[in-house]
């Protein structure tokens, strides 16, 4: 896989009490390492549980992006697990087209 997860993080959102709470912050996230990049090549081919969406982009033949929703409906709303954009590809509409 050849995503750059590395990212430095400022906010994150959270569900709390029933809302969506923003939350201020400093993270360094580095990038993945080959054995958590072979994990998710694993997880992809799998298909998670069968039911799990996952979408990929693509520049060329480079994996740039994907994203991972839970099918199970929670309070009518579906889970929008992860979505990763190489780092050097962001900010280019990537993650909003997925």
């Amino acid at each position: 896989m050849d995503i750059d997860r590395t990212e430095v993080v400022e906010n994150i959102f959270s569900w709390c009490d029933g809302e969506l709470v923003l939350e201020n912050g400093h993270w360094d996230i580095p990038d993945w390492t080959k054995e958590k990049k072979e994990e998710k090549i694993r997880q992809f081919e799998q298909g998670y549980d069968g039911d799990t969406i996952i979408a990929g982009a693509d520049c060329g033949s480079v994996l740039v992006g994907f994203l991972i929703v839970d099918p199970e409906d929670r309070l009518g709303v579906y889970e929008l697990t992860q979505i990763i954009v190489s780092n050097g590809y962001r900010n280019r509409g990537i993650g909003r087209n997925l």
